[in-house]
Formats: C-alpha cells, sequence, structure tokens
C-alpha cells in the first residue's frame, strides 16, 4: 500500500459543496501553499530516515510498474477514520456512510478510464477484514474531542498554523492502522484553526516505507471529503 503516491487532493472528488482547490497552487500574495509538498520539502530536508525511505520507495513503484507492463490493477484497501466531535452519525463532522462511499466512488473515477488522462491501473476499496482478520465495513467513527485543541482548532501544525499547537500524531494515534496494509484517511473538523471553511481542505504524505504514522495517510475535511447526498 506504501509504494502508491495516493494524493487525493489532486483530482476533484470532494464536493459536499463547491469547493476552490486554489490552495494546490504555489503561494502569491495572500495565496496559501499546499501542504503536502511543503511537508515533504521540509522532511526530506531534516529527517535523512524519511528521505532514504522515500527515495528507496518511489524506486520502488517504478520497478513493479515496469516489470508488471502497467497492466495489472493495484487494489488498495482504504480504512477512513471518522475523527468526530461527538455527534451521532450522520450529523455534523460524523459524516455518513453514503458521504464516504460517494469519495471513494469519485476516487476510482479520477484513477480509473473516466479521468482526463489514461487509466492507472489503480482502483480503492474500503477494507473488508481489519488488522485481526475481523469483518469490518473500512469506516471507524471515534470521538476525538479529547485531542489537544481538536474541539476548538482541529488537526494543527505548528508550522502551518497558528504556531501555537500541534496535534496531528496525537489525532493519528488515537485511530491508526497498519499502512503497509491499509491506506489511513482520518475525515476532521478542522485543519489548523480553518472553522471546516477556507483554506487547506487536507493533505496527505507521500510514501515512505511504512514509516510511523505521523507521515502516513490523508488528513481531510469532513465537508470536503465526498458529497452530502442529504445536503
Amino acid at each position: 500500500v506504501s509504494v502508491i503516491p495516493m494524493i487525493f487532493l489532486c483530482f476533484r472528488l470532494f464536493a459536499q459543496q463547491t469547493q476552490s482547490l486554489d490552495f494546490l497552487l504555489p503561494k502569491s500574495g495572500s495565496q496559501e501553499q499546499c501542504i503536502t509538498e511543503l511537508k515533504h520539502q521540509r522532511l526530506l530536508q531534516k529527517d535523512s530516515i524519511y528521505k532514504e525511505k522515500f527515495e528507496a520507495e518511489l524506486q520502488s513503484s517504478i520497478l513493479k510498474k515496469s516489470q508488471q507492463g502497467g497492466k495489472e490493477t493495484y487494489y488498495i484497501p482504504v480504512i477512513v477514520h471518522v475523527m468526530h466531535l461527538g455527534e451521532s452519525e450522520n450529523e455534523g463532522t460524523n459524516i455518513s456512510d453514503e458521504q464516504i462511499l460517494s469519495a471513494i466512488e469519485q476516487l476510482n473515477k479520477a484513477y480509473g478510464e473516466e479521468n482526463t488522462g489514461p487509466d492507472t491501473k489503480i482502483a480503492f476499496c474500503l477494507a473488508t477484514q481489519d488488522p485481526n482478520g475481523q469483518p469490518t465495513d473500512g469506516i471507524i467513527r471515534v470521538n476525538a474531542s479529547s485531542v489537544t485543541d481538536y474541539a476548538k482548532k482541529g488537526v494543527t501544525d505548528l508550522s502551518f498554523g497558528d504556531g501555537t499547537s500541534d496535534n496531528e500524531s496525537e489525532l493519528k494515534a488515537v485511530s491508526y492502522w497498519n499502512n503497509l496494509d491499509y491506506y489511513n484517511v482520518w475525515v476532521v473538523n478542522e485543519i489548523n484553526d480553518n472553522d471546516g471553511g477556507s483554506g487547506t481542505q487536507g493533505y496527505a504524505y507521500y510514501p515512505n516505507g511504512g514509516f510511523e504514522a505521523d507521515y502516513d495517510g490523508t488528513i481531510i475535511l469532513h465537508n470536503a471529503f465526498g458529497y452530502d447526498p442529504d445536503g
């Protein structure tokens, strides 16, 4: 799973309401930069182990694609961690199963034959088996209100927020599955105190050879992941 550079944010798969993807553009004036790339470049500079693992995974991915001739479809089991604020299911940040399924559907369209480019031969599905071999629907719902500053600011990062809070590691530790077996997606209430509105809608990490949870998966706003069928 970790060899697939899956960056959700490069595709228009999240549209509960019309959202702008301008945050992916380079910074110009007040324009916000893509946190995915900023985090990646920062880690390459400060963490030699991260850099080594990333380069190894990149080479491994290229090699596998070459050996397979690009003909075999990669199936990625996804586990969605809905990090809500105590609401009932289908309310507020505790988004519905239908909204999650719509995101997976649009993701597959973006990576498949329905996109504007070539079929990537990558397909995504919600996990059907948990790490203990038990059946699962691939969706975990967690009341994350107790995570430091989460209820007030959402997931935070010292480098990209207001410089007073960094709770990403704490949030992920609450609910996380091995990234060598699953692709983790954390659906959150806010990112860096943006009130679930403008600014960064989500970000992801490049593949890193099973590196620690801090550098894994996608974080995305609850109102930017799929669409609300009742909205």
